[in-house]
């Protein structure tokens, strides 16, 4: 049976480390309109739920894909800050939250790679009878993000 958890590892890392960096930029208390109010409260759900507790596999991913969704939102209302009023730790912030991109749309296409297989082997014969009998279940693939 293919395996994803090494893959699936990794990319955890890489979520885990942009959970952490989004968490950096909330305690900012930008004060910048009630879109960056709105999206941040979702920000902060989202990465809360994706912390402590277990919660189903598909769940977990299907959070992470909402939190790519939250952060393409978040990324053009940091960008409309004009240079000379940003904090110095906010620009600083945003290049990690660049470099963790670009690991994480990394990590997310190697994942997603190992979920075919997985997939495949779910649903396919004769190893279906195997993924039936251990309730081995179809898995999420992860929302690449966009570099824009």
């Amino acid at each position: 049976f293919p395996s994803h958890e090494k893959p699936f590892s990794d990319f955890e890392g890489q979520a885990r480390i942009r959970r952490d960096l989004l968490k950096n930029l909330l305690e900012m208390e930008l004060d910048v309109n009630s879109k960056y109010e709105r999206v941040a409260a979702k920000i902060e759900d989202l990465c809360n739920a994706n912390t402590g507790g277990k919660i189903p596999f598909n769940n977990w991913i299907e959070n992470e894909n909402l939190l790519t969704d939250a952060l393409a939102e978040l990324l053009p209302i940091l960008n409309a800050i004009p240079y000379a009023e940003m904090p110095g730790n906010l620009i600083e912030l945003q290049k990690k939250l660049q470099n963790n991109t670009s690991a994480f749309i990394q990590t997310a296409e190697i994942y997603n790679k190992a979920i075919v297989g997985y997939n495949h082997a779910v649903i396919m014969f004769p190893s279906n009878a195997f993924a039936l009998i251990f309730n081995f279940r179809m898995r999420k693939p992860v929302v690449i993000p966009t570099m824009g």
